[in-house]
């Protein structure tokens, strides 16, 4: 029966998702991942002896940092980047 709760209990978010507009394949991706991420963040800090700061020290670990910070942030960035000045735009 819990199994049935958890599956309403779902309809229940992704449709409230829907309504105020949210996609709702970030979540379902989050939930999927959510746990193999989990299990290798583990695993990597067990290999560095709980020193978390030596992840930043690999060229690889720091270049998929730096990817997800660009792909958290870059769309901000981008739209600052491209909007129009509003007293330049009036053609005085």
């Amino acid at each position: 029966m819990l199994d049935v709760y958890i599956a309403l209990f779902s309809g229940v978010i992704g449709y409230f998702m829907r309504r105020f507009g949210y996609s709702v394949v970030p979540l379902a991706i989050g939930l999927i991942l959510g746990g193999m991420l989990e299990k290798r963040l583990g695993q990597s800090l067990i290999m560095l002896d709980d020193q978390w700061w030596l992840m930043f020290t690999r060229p690889l670990s720091l270049l998929f940092f730096l990817l997800t910070i660009l792909a958290l942030f870059g769309p901000y960035f981008w739209q600052l980047f491209t909007q129009r000045d509003p007293l330049r735009s009036t053609g005085e």
